[in-house]
């Protein structure tokens, strides 16, 4: 059945843009935790209806918008933690040495990647028996073995979360080592549909999404979503932006409010802004 379509009468009372006027003032922590507890209602949505209502998702909208903003938690940059943390840039771990061995090279590990093993055990009988030995199955061996870990349907991605390995030969000069990493960068990125935020997020940015009235936005729209209801452009321009009147409000938010505040719901802009707040709250300490 499709939504209907809200009037203003159908918005709770609780609601009220100026409540939004906080954001004026939010820095990097304040925008991270509050975008992420949103993204995180949208995520409960897509749940069935008898899981939103067990983890309770209707009596927190109904609250929302009388206390709008997530209150201040200091974050934690955990290795342990699945967190982006405040280097996006980090060395591979003994741990991720270790759980590779075991996945790939332990013959006992009782594992699906059934195929990457045969891989490796082609390489080694066929280098013990003469050194190399030009055959098919060995030249097949090799391209499996010399393939990027995303590009492996039997390893999970989503494992590696937004990351991906790379070796760096510490020998070279650094301005080609860095030249060299914005290439594999550009490759690995577009392989894994990865979205190139462009640049950090600065106060302007900030002063962007205060502007536009994002957290107000999501908000009603998330709301609307859980009691099917639609609003229409119009009308969510007249609520976002009340003392306006010369502006197409409607234009401004199909063309600017809704994409903004889609990119920012996103997951690699999301963990982006985390980052920047963990390194914005090490500068404080």
């Amino acid at each position: 059945m499709a939504p209907k379509r809200a009037q203003r009468k159908d918005i709770p009372q609780t609601f009220s843009v100026d409540k939004y006027k906080a954001c004026k003032h939010f820095g990097w922590h304040e925008w991270y935790v509050n975008l992420e507890e949103r993204a995180n209602r949208l995520d409960v949505l897509r749940l069935a209806p008898a899981d939103i209502e067990r983890i309770g998702l209707p009596d927190l909208l109904r609250d929302v918008f009388a206390a709008p903003f997530t209150e201040y938690e200091e974050l934690q940059d955990d290795v342990h933690l699945s967190y982006p943390r405040r280097r996006q840039v980090e060395s591979v771990t003994a741990g991720d040495l270790l759980l590779a061995r075991m996945l790939y090279f332990d013959k006992t590990c009782d594992h699906p990647h059934d195929r990457l093993r045969q891989a490796v055990l082609t390489t080694e009988n066929s280098l013990q028996r003469d050194g190399h030995v030009e055959s098919a199955e060995y030249e097949e061996a090799q391209n499996i073995l010399r393939t990027p870990v995303y590009e492996i349907d039997e390893f999970d991605v989503d494992d590696l979360d937004e990351g991906a390995y790379a070796f760096v030969d510490l020998s070279g000069p650094e301005e080609k080592l860095v030249d060299d990493f914005r290439e594999w960068l550009k490759e690995v990125r577009k392989a894994r549909g990865c979205v190139d935020l462009g640049k950090r997020f600065t106060q302007a940015d900030f002063d962007d999404w205060h502007r536009y009235k994002i957290l107000a936005y999501i908000d009603l729209t998330t709301w609307a979503r859980h009691q099917e209801f639609s609003i229409t452009h119009q009308l969510m321009g007249v609520l976002l932006f009340p003392e306006e009147y010369s502006i197409a409000l409607a234009e401004r938010v199909r063309k600017t409010v809704a994409p903004l505040a889609q990119t920012l719901l996103m997951g690699t802009t999301i963990d982006a802004i985390r980052s920047q707040a963990l390194e914005a709250q090490a500068l404080k300490k």
